[in-house]
């Protein structure tokens, strides 16, 4: 049975119980959630619920999120990582929540991994350790 059918069609469920733990956050004002919706796995967006559970805002991400969660701030804005298909480098985008895109943001090349308050957290690995080293960026300003 899907979870909340009044507000993803009938398909797959909005998530898994093991992916879920990196796909809900929540901030001072609102819940997010990276979640399917549709009946094929490819079918993605972001949701917003305000802390009543309205939903707020829904923004696809089938086109724009390969893999890895989305990183939402404590200041409520929200980046995903991205990989350029054709330089395979890692970029960042931001969702402008007014003109409803993804528009790509300076970044230093890492991982996007994940948020911390109001700053970012990228990962690389590599070092020659076999480790996973973690750094924390302030928010980057748009292109």
């Amino acid at each position: 049975m899907p979870i909340c059918p009044d507000l993803f069609p009938i398909g797959l469920d909005p998530g898994g119980i093991g992916w879920q733990t990196r796909a809900i956050t929540v901030t001072r004002d609102r819940v997010g959630m990276q979640v399917w919706s549709g009946n094929t796995g490819n079918q993605m967006e972001w949701v917003e619920l305000d802390l009543s559970g309205n939903v707020t805002g829904r923004w696809r991400l089938n086109d724009v999120v390969q893999t890895g969660a989305v990183a939402f701030t404590s200041d409520d804005q929200v980046y995903i990582p991205h990989s350029d298909s054709a330089t395979k480098d890692y970029q960042v985008l931001k969702l402008n929540h007014v003109t409803s895109t993804w528009e790509k943001v300076q970044s230093p090349g890492l991982r996007l991994y994940g948020s911390d308050g109001d700053q970012l957290i990228f990962a690389e690995w590599g070092r020659g350790d076999g480790l996973m080293h973690l750094s924390w960026f302030k928010q980057p300003e748009l292109h």
